[in-house]
């Protein structure tokens, strides 16, 4: 699971520090790379890398959470049906006082 998380704050990261979206799969796929590159070696670090790694796994759980949330509340909800069109109303009459 932690590795999923590392993923997710990758792709995060990446998208991040693109300048552009990317345009192919492959330019997606290496901007991936370069984001969970990042996470290794900042989670890699003696000192600070274990705190460094507890919130990439909270923000990873975090947004792969949020992600399960919607599509679980977005599941039950459909479109309405499109209304038919009414018939026109008469103007009606000006009230008299």
């Amino acid at each position: 699971v932690a590795f999923v998380a590392d993923l997710v704050v990758g792709l995060a990261l990446g998208r991040l520090f693109a300048s552009d979206p990317p345009a192919s799969r492959w330019q997606e796929l290496l901007i991936l790379a370069a984001g969970v590159a990042v996470v290794v070696i900042v989670t890699s670090l003696p000192i600070i890398g274990g705190l460094a790694k507890l919130l990439v796994i909270l923000f990873g759980l975090g947004a792969l959470g949020l992600v399960a949330w919607r599509g679980w509340r977005s599941r039950g909800q459909q479109a309405p049906p499109p209304a038919a069109p009414s018939a026109p109303q008469a103007p009606e009459a000006p009230a008299s006082i």
